[in-house]
C-alpha cells in the first residue's frame, strides 16, 4: 500500500496554486515566511497577509522559537506559529521535521514564563500584552501551530501530543490549549473548505428515519431525532470541523460558557426531556437522501450550523455516561446554492448574537459603498475570508480604522466583531460613509503596517529606529496612531478638514490615476512625522499613557505645537505633495 505521504503528493495541491499567486509577499518575505503568514491567515481567516506579517510575524535570530505570535482579541485566542518551509515542498515525500515541532513546547515556555528581558526586545511588548490578557481571562484558548509545506507525520502528530500533555498541566483550566500540525493536507482541507464552508466531505449515516420533508426553490430538509449518544461520535471524530459554516463553533465549557454547562447537566439528570429543553440542532448538507420510512439518512458531507453548543456540549459528556435516551430535535438542510447557504446560515444564527460582519454583506448600505468602490476601479469585498493577492480592501478590513478615525480608538482595540455586534459603532463607522473616505483611511491603516513591516524586515536599526518599532509593536497602538492623525490633521496640512468626510480627490482616488499601493506611500512622510514624534516620548510608557482617559488630547496638545514650530521654519515636501491629493470636504 502507498504510503499516505506519497499520496499526498499525487494531489495539485489548491492551496499552493493559490499561495503562488502572492507574489507580493513572497518577494517582500521570503518563501518561507510567506508560506507561514499566508497560512495562517488562511487558518485565522485573516484576508490581509500583509498586515498579519507586519503585526504577528516574529523573523528574528534570537526568536525563542516564536515565528509568529498573534494576540487574537476578537476570538480571544493567542495563537503561536512555528513555521517549516522546504522549496520542493510539493514534490518532496518526506515528511517535516518533527524537532520542529518540539520547539513550540519552547515557545509556549518563553511566552508564558520566561525571564522578560531575555526575551528580544521587538516581542517584550507583545508577550506582555499576551500574559496580561491571561491573567486578567481575556484569553480562552492557546494555539500551538506547526506550519509546513509538506505530508503532515505521525511523529510530529506524536510531538504535539505530548507538548499539550505537559502544557495542560501547567495551565489555568480556564484556557484550552490546541496543538495543530498544518502541513499540505490540514491546509488543503482548509483552502476548500472556504468555498463551500462544509469542512467534513465524506457521506455519513444518520441512523435515524425522516419525520417529514420539506422544499423550497433551491433548497430540499429532512426532520427527525438524533440521540445524544450519535451527536458525541460525530464531536469525537471530526471535532471543530463539524461546525466549519457555524459563525461561532463550540464555544467550550467553563464557568463563564454557563449555557453549555447547563446543556450538559440536563443531559445528565434530566434525559428524557432533553429534546423539550433543547432548541435542536441544523444541518448543512451537499446531498440528502432519505424519505419518511426509512430508518436511516444519507448525507453527503456535513456542518452544523445551528447547536454548535448543544453538540459540543453533549461531546463533553463523559465516554462512560450513556445519551442514548437524551434526544434532539434535528433538521438536515441539502443547497448548494451559495448565496441560499449564507442566508440559511445568517437567518440560523440570529437568535444569538453574531460575531461576525458576514450579516451585513447584503446591507444596502455596503452594497452602495461597493459601487462606489466599483466607479472608482478598487475591488470591495463583503465577504469574509481570503481575497486574491490584489483584493484586500474589504468591510472586515476597515471597520477598525474607521471607527479610530473617528476618534474612538479604544472600540477600534476591542476588535471588530465588537463593532458589528454594537449597531451604534457600525452605524458610525458605514452611514453615508463615501467610498472615497473609507480609502483614504484605509491607505492610512496600511501605510502603518507598511512602516512596522520595513522596520521590522531592516538588519541593523540605528536607536530611533528601535524605538519606532517598539512603540509600533504595542498591539494598541495602530488605532490609536490613526485616531491621533486624524485629531491632528488640520495642523498638519495647514488647512482645515471634516473628519467624518475628508478623503482623496476624485483624481487620485480612481484606480487608473493611483493604485492602492501609491496611496498607501503617499501617507508614509506624515505616519512617520507622527511615529518618530511619539517614538521619542512614549516609548518607555506608552501602556501606560493609553490608560489616561485624556490620552488622546493630552497628546494632541503636544503634538501640535511641536508641528507648528517645526513646519513654520521647515516646511516639509512630502506633506506637501500629500496635501495636493486631499479633498477637504468642508
Amino acid at each position: 500500500m502507498p504510503s499516505p505521504a506519497k499520496d499526498a503528493n499525487k494531489s495539485s495541491f489548491a492551496h499552493l496554486k493559490a499561495f503562488n499567486t502572492h507574489q507580493e509577499l513572497i518577494t517582500r518575505l521570503g518563501a518561507g515566511n510567506a508560506h507561514l503568514v499566508w497560512a495562517m491567515g488562511l487558518y485565522l481567516d485573516h484576508p490581509d497577509p500583509l498586515e498579519l506579517a507586519s503585526e504577528a510575524l516574529t523573523d528574528h535570530a534570537n526568536d525563542k522559537n516564536i515565528d509568529f505570535l498573534k494576540l487574537d482579541t476578537d476570538s480571544k485566542r493567542i495563537i503561536v506559529g512555528q513555521g517549516y518551509f522546504a522549496p520542493n515542498g510539493k514534490k518532496n515525500t518526506n515528511a517535516a521535521p518533527s524537532k520542529k515541532a518540539e520547539s513550540l513546547g519552547t515557545a509556549y515556555a518563553w511566552l508564558v514564563s520566561g525571564e522578560l528581558n531575555d526575551i528580544p526586545f521587538h516581542l517584550q511588548e507583545i508577550v506582555r500584552e499576551c500574559r496580561d490578557a491571561i491573567i486578567n481571562e481575556e484569553v480562552d484558548q492557546i494555539h500551538l501551530l506547526y506550519v509546513h509545506n509538506l505530508p503532515e507525520s505521525t511523529n510530529s502528530s506524536k510531538e504535539l501530543q505530548t507538548i499539550a500533555t505537559h502544557v495542560k498541566r501547567s495551565t489555568s483550566d480556564k484556557v484550552q490549549v490546541v496543538t495543530k500540525e498544518l502541513g499540505l493536507e490540514t491546509l488543503e482541507r482548509l483552502y476548500t473548505t472556504q468555498e463551500s464552508s462544509i469542512a467534513i466531505n465524506k457521506s455519513i449515516t444518520i441512523p435515524f428515519g425522516v419525520k417529514f420533508k420539506e422544499s423550497g426553490p433551491k433548497w430540499e430538509a429532512a426532520v427527525t431525532s438524533v440521540s445524544g449518544e450519535w451527536l458525541r461520535k460525530q464531536f469525537s471524530d471530526f471535532g471543530e470541523d463539524l461546525f466549519s459554516a457555524n459563525y461561532r463553533g463550540f464555544l467550550g465549557i467553563s464557568k463563564r460558557k454557563k449555557i453549555n454547562s447547563v446543556i450538559t447537566k440536563t443531559a445528565e439528570t434530566n434525559p428524557e426531556n432533553f429534546w423539550v429543553f433543547n432548541n435542536g440542532i441544523t444541518i448543512l448538507t451537499r446531498g440528502l437522501k432519505g424519505e419518511e420510512g426509512d430508518k436511516s439518512i444519507e448525507v453527503d458531507g456535513i456542518s452544523i450550523i445551528n447547536g454548535a453548543q448543544t453538540t459540543g456540549s453533549l461531546g463533553s459528556v463523559s465516554d462512560g455516561f450513556p445519551l442514548n435516551s437524551a434526544n434532539v430535535m434535528c433538521r438536515i438542510i441539502k443547497c448548494s446554492d451559495i448565496e441560499t447557504v449564507q442566508s440559511i446560515v445568517r437567518f440560523n444564527n440570529t437568535q444569538n448574537v453574531i460575531t461576525t460582519w458576514d450579516q451585513y454583506s447584503n446591507a444596502p448600505e455596503q452594497k452602495r459603498i461597493q459601487s462606489e468602490f466599483e466607479t472608482l476601479g478598487h475591488p470591495y469585498s463583503l465577504k469574509r475570508g481570503f481575497s486574491e493577492p490584489n483584493n484586500t480592501l474589504g468591510i472586515e478590513q476597515v471597520a477598525n480604522s474607521l471607527i479610530s478615525f473617528s476618534g474612538d480608538y479604544v472600540s477600534g482595540n476591542i476588535g471588530k466583531n465588537y463593532i458589528f455586534e454594537t449597531k451604534s459603532l457600525h452605524n458610525k463607522c458605514f452611514d453615508l460613509k463615501k467610498a472615497r473616505h473609507i480609502l483614504f483611511v484605509y491607505s492610512l491603516s496600511k501605510s502603518i503596517d507598511e512602516i512596522r513591516l520595513e522596520l521590522k524586515s531592516k538588519p541593523n536599526l540605528i536607536a530611533i529606529e528601535e524605538r519606532q518599532l517598539k512603540l509600533l509593536k504595542y498591539l494598541k497602538f495602530k488605532n490609536f496612531c490613526i485616531s491621533l492623525i486624524a485629531h491632528n490633521l488640520d495642523s498638519i496640512l495647514g488647512m482645515q478638514v471634516n473628519k467624518s468626510e475628508v478623503s482623496f480627490t476624485t483624481y487620485a482616488s480612481n484606480i487608473k490615476n493611483k493604485t492602492i499601493n501609491e496611496l498607501i506611500a503617499s501617507w508614509l512622510p506624515i505616519v512617520k512625522i507622527f511615529t518618530t514624534y511619539l517614538a521619542n516620548k512614549y516609548h518607555e510608557n506608552f501602556s501606560e499613557t493609553i490608560q489616561n482617559d485624556n490620552a488622546l488630547k493630552e497628546v494632541s496638545t503636544e503634538f501640535e505645537t511641536f508641528i507648528y514650530t517645526s513646519f513654520l521654519s521647515n516646511p516639509n515636501p512630502g506633506v506637501e505633495s500629500f496635501k495636493l491629493q486631499v479633498d477637504p470636504h468642508i
